[in-house]
C-alpha cells in the first residue's frame, strides 16, 4: 500500500497558500516584531490574541450546527434535537428555492423543497420552524445571503411583533452581504440593485432602531469552498465586506453604529498552523480596516467576531469515518486561533445530510475539545512561538497585498465584472485538483491508503423523503388559500409604490406584508415587476395579484 512519507519521495515544504516554510524558526525571524503593535493583550487593539479578556476561561466558544431539511416541521424537530444535545443558537440555512427567492410551489421548486436546507416561503414556515423557541432567549441566525437574506429578517420581525416580543430583545443576525457570494460562483437570478436596496434597508432599520440583531454579517466561506486558501480567503472576504460597508456609508449610515457587531464566517481548512495564523491575522487586519478606512472610534466595530465552519471540501466521501479525525484537528485549530463560534462538518456530509448519530458525534467532538484537552485554560497559548508569530505576520502581509490589489483595480464589483477575480479563483481551484490527481497533495482515501470499493466503510445514509417535500409544497399552497389575499395584495402594492419613490425604507411595509403571510416569491416578484422585470426570474409563472 502506498504511503506518502517514504525515502525518495520529494515533498513540498510550503503552506496551503504557497508560503515557503523553513525547517526551523528563531528570534531572527521576528526582528521587526513589536509586541504592542502586533500582539497586545486579549480584548485590546489589534485583538490578535482574541476579542475578550480571559477568552475561553470565561466562556467556551459557541458550539452549533448548520441544519434543516424536508418540511418546516422536519426542520423544527431537528432543531429541537440539536438544542437538546447542547447546540447553542439556531442557524437557518435555506434550501435552494428559498435562496433564489421563489416559493416552494414554484414549478422549479416542487422537487427541490427542503432537499438541502430549511424551506421558507412565508411566515407560516418560520412560525413552524421556531415553534417552542422563546424569541427573546434564543440566538437565531439566518445564514443564507441570497435572495432570502433581506426577506427572512422581516418574517422574523413579524413573528416577534405578533408574539409581543420587542425587536430590541432579538438576538442573532442575518447574512445580508451578497457580495460574498457574488464572486464565488453563486449567481442569484434576482436583480443585484434590488438586492442591494433591500439589504441596506434591513441594516439601516436595525441600526436606527438600536437593535442588537447583527446585520453587518459577512463571509468568506463560500469562496473558500471553491478551494481558495487562507490568503485569498481573507483578501476576498474583506473586499466583499468593504464593498458592503461602502454601500451602507453611501446611504449615510454611521459605521460605528451599523458595525456595532461584526460577525464574519471563515472556513476551517486542514493546514493546521496556517489556519491558526489566518484567524489571528484576520482580527488584526479588520481592526486596522475599521480604524484607518472608516475612522472607527467604537471598539466593538473593530472586533471581528469569527464564526468558523469546517470546510465541506475537506470532508471526503471515501472512507468517511476518517472525517472524524479530520474534523477534530480542524476544530482544534479554530479553538487555538480564538474563534468565537465553531461549526463542524459531520463525517457523513459528503454522502448525505447529517444523521442524528453523526450530529451527536459532532457535539461530543466539540465537548471533548472544550473540556478534556485543556486548550481553553490559557488565552492564545501559541502566542510567542517564533513560527506562529512569523506565519501570522506573513499571512497578514500577503492578505493586505492582495486586498490592496483588488481595491486598486476598482474594488470587488469591478474585479468580478472584468473577470480577473473569477480567473484567479479558478486557477487556484484547478491547481488544487491537479495536485490531487498527480499525488502532489495527499488525501487519505483518494490517492493514499485507498481501499477497494467492496471494503469501503458503510455508514447510515439520511435521505429526505418525497413525502416531506410534497408536504412542504402543499403547506405553501394551503397558506396561500387561507390567508387574507386582499390584505396581501394591498400591502404588496404599497411596497412597490414605496420602492418607486426611492427614498423610503421598505422594511416596515415588508414586515407588515409578512404578517399577512405574503411569500418570499411574491415579495420579490412584485418588486421585480415594479422595476420593469418579469414577475418570475425563470419566466414560468405570472403574478397572482395582477389587476
Amino acid at each position: 500500500m502506498k504511503t506518502t512519507i517514504q525515502e525518495g519521495v520529494k515533498r513540498k515544504f510550503e503552506s496551503a497558500s504557497g508560503i515557503p516554510l523553513k525547517e526551523m524558526y528563531t528570534k531572527e525571524d521576528l526582528k521587526d516584531f513589536d509586541y504592542d503593535r502586533d500582539l497586545g493583550e486579549a480584548g485590546e487593539y489589534p485583538y490578535t490574541r482574541g476579542l475578550y479578556k480571559g477568552m475561553f476561561r470565561n466562556r467556551i466558544w459557541t458550539r452549533r450546527f448548520l441544519s434543516g431539511f424536508g418540511s418546516a416541521k422536519d426542520s423544527m424537530e431537528r432543531l429541537k434535537y440539536l438544542a437538546s444535545i447542547g447546540s447553542e443558537g439556531i442557524e437557518v440555512v435555506n434550501d435552494y428555492p428559498t435562496q433564489v427567492g421563489i416559493d416552494g410551489d414554484h414549478p422549479m421548486a416542487v422537487d427541490e423543497a427542503g432537499l438541502v436546507g430549511i424551506p421558507v416561503s412565508s411566515l407560516d414556515d418560520v412560525e413552524t420552524i421556531l415553534e417552542g423557541f422563546p424569541l427573546d432567549k434564543t440566538t437565531i441566525t439566518f445564514e443564507s445571503s441570497g435572495a432570502s437574506g433581506p426577506v427572512l429578517p422581516c418574517m422574523y420581525f413579524a413573528m416577534a411583533q405578533k408574539h409581543g416580543v420587542p425587536l430590541s430583545a432579538l438576538n442573532g443576525g442575518a447574512a445580508l452581504n451578497l457580495y460574498c457570494q457574488y464572486y464565488s460562483g453563486f449567481v442569484t437570478p434576482q436583480p443585484l440593485d434590488l438586492w442591494a436596496k433591500l439589504a441596506v434597508d434591513v441594516v439601516e432599520f436595525c441600526s436606527k432602531n438600536k437593535m442588537r440583531y447583527a446585520t453587518f454579517h459577512t463571509s468568506a466561506h463560500n469562496v473558500s469552498e471553491e478551494g481558495t486558501p487562507a490568503v485569498m480567503e481573507i483578501a476576498l472576504g474583506f473586499a466583499s465586506t468593504i464593498a458592503f460597508a461602502d454601500k451602507l456609508v453611501e446611504r449615510g449610515l454611521n459605521f460605528d453604529e451599523f458595525a456595532n457587531r461584526v460577525p464574519f464566517t471563515f472556513t476551517i481548512w486542514m493546514d493546521f498552523f496556517e489556519e491558526i495564523a489566518k484567524f489571528r491575522a484576520s482580527r488584526r487586519i479588520w481592526a486596522r480596516i475599521a480604524r484607518e478606512r472608516y475612522n472607527s472610534k467604537n471598539p466593538r466595530a473593530q472586533k471581528l467576531y469569527i464564526a468558523a465552519r469546517v470546510s465541506g471540501l475537506t470532508a471526503i466521501a471515501q472512507q468517511p469515518l476518517n472525517n472524524i479525525s479530520r474534523v477534530a484537528y480542524q476544530l482544534m485549530s479554530a479553538a487555538l486561533g480564538g474563534c468565537n463560534a465553531i461549526d463542524p462538518v459531520l463525517y457523513d456530509e459528503p454522502l448525505c445530510l447529517p444523521t442524528e448519530e453523526s450530529t451527536w458525534l459532532g457535539m461530543c467532538t466539540q465537548n471533548i475539545l472544550a473540556y478534556e484537552t485543556g486548550i481553553p485554560n490559557v488565552v492564545d497559548p501559541l502566542a510567542g512561538s517564533y513560527y506562529v508569530e512569523w506565519l501570522t505576520t506573513e499571512v497578514e502581509k500577503r492578505s493586505w497585498e492582495l486586498l490592496q490589489k483588488i481595491l486598486d483595480k476598482g474594488g470587488l464589483e469591478e474585479g468580478v465584472k472584468d473577470g480577473w477575480i473569477r480567473a484567479m479563483i479558478d486557477e487556484v481551484a484547478l491547481k488544487r485538483q491537479k495536485d490531487i490527481e498527480s499525488g502532489d497533495m495527499t488525501l487519505i482515501g483518494i490517492n493514499d491508503m485507498v481501499l477497494p470499493s467492496e471494503k469501503e466503510f458503510k455508514v447510515p445514509i439520511h435521505q429526505v423523503s418525497k413525502a416531506s417535500t410534497a408536504e412542504q409544497v402543499q403547506r405553501v399552497r394551503d397558506i396561500k388559500k387561507k390567508r387574507n389575499n386582499n390584505a396581501v395584495k394591498e400591502l404588496l402594492k404599497k411596497l412597490v409604490a414605496e420602492d418607486k419613490q426611492g427614498n423610503i425604507n421598505l422594511v416596515p411595509t415588508m414586515t407588515e406584508a409578512c404578517k399577512e403571510y405574503a411569500t418570499i416569491g411574491e415579495i420579490w416578484g412584485s418588486l421585480r415587476v415594479g422595476r420593469g422585470h418579469h414577475y418570475d426570474p425563470f419566466e414560468m409563472i405570472e403574478s397572482p395579484f395582477k389587476d
